[in-house]
């Protein structure tokens, strides 16, 4: 908070307020490492209490969708969700968490390029899909993009670079 009060400081210079800008920076990469460690002792401790709930899928996928469109627009990325009607039994903020994940990483390796956030109803259950046409995962990598600080090589002029925890802790909640 101090730091970007300080940046919005009218006394300060292009040059003080460009350092500044490296401190938030640094500072929001800390506190998301922080909260994904925290997050992962949370899973690992078996510690997250699940709130099962009926929630209408769309609510879900319309805030993400709020979320996300700034970020694509600057990205030049083509991102769009398909609405649903469908309503599900699933612990809201855990979903959206695992979605928030996928969606990253999508951002993340399909700039510039298109990201399709939406669902397949397959008998009683649904497929929640975030597709893109990014670089893809080459085959002997799909499975340790899933450990903990694992990552491949990404484009990183969407907002800043990933820590190697967002697919871990995608996979950890599922």
């Amino acid at each position: 908070l101090f730091s970007s009060t300080l940046a919005l400081s009218q006394r300060l210079g292009p040059e003080e307020r460009k350092h500044i800008s490296y401190i938030d920076n640094s500072l929001k990469t800390a506190n998301d490492l922080l909260r994904d460690l925290n997050e992962v002792a949370l899973i690992e401790s078996g510690n997250i209490q699940l709130n099962i709930e009926n929630v209408l899928l769309d609510e879900i996928l319309s805030s993400l969708y709020q979320e996300f469109n700034p970020l694509a627009k600057s990205a030049n990325i083509d991102f769009h969700y398909q609405r649903s009607n469908l309503t599900i039994a699933t612990d809201a903020k855990l979903l959206r968490r695992i979605l928030q994940n996928l969606l990253s990483n999508a951002f993340r390796y399909a700039s510039p390029g298109k990201v399709l956030l939406g669902c397949r109803r397959k008998g009683n259950q649904v497929a929640i899909q975030v597709i893109d046409n990014g670089p893809g995962i080459p085959l002997d990598k799909q499975q340790s993009v899933f450990e903990q600080f694992t990552q491949l090589e990404a484009n990183t002029s969407v907002g800043t670079k990933g820590l190697g925890l967002g697919l871990n802790i995608a996979q950890s909640l599922s």
